[in-house]
């Protein structure tokens, strides 16, 4: 996946667009991996190649995230999940145990 980006990217940040070394490079989520976004929107679509950008540095990491709730990180996360053939499986999920959902919080 690095070897992949870094090539997509032509060995440059994402954010700050300098030369970076593919062995001194960062995987930054743009929703990150937090426990919050992996039970809402499951670890293989935060963990999707559409999801991460090589980076440079922790500025730059810091400086790759959507902001949380916006629509860009409801669009990135529904197209996502279109690609990987999963939209409306968690809303299907919701409405058939809905106590489950609501008791630990989810909407």
């Amino acid at each position: 996946m690095r070897t992949r980006k870094y090539s997509e990217q032509k060995g440059k940040c994402f954010v700050c667009h300098k030369p970076m070394e593919l062995m001194q490079t960062q995987l930054a989520h743009r929703v990150p991996q937090s426990k919050i976004n992996l039970d809402k929107y499951s670890k293989p679509v935060i963990h999707h190649e559409d999801n991460l950008r090589l980076v440079c540095s922790l500025k730059c990491n810091a400086a790759v995230l959507v902001r949380p709730g916006s629509i860009g990180e409801t669009d990135l996360m529904l197209s996502i999940e279109k690609k990987l053939g999963i939209v409306g499986l968690r809303r299907k999920i919701r409405q058939k145990m809905p106590n489950i959902y609501n008791k630990n919080g989810h909407n």
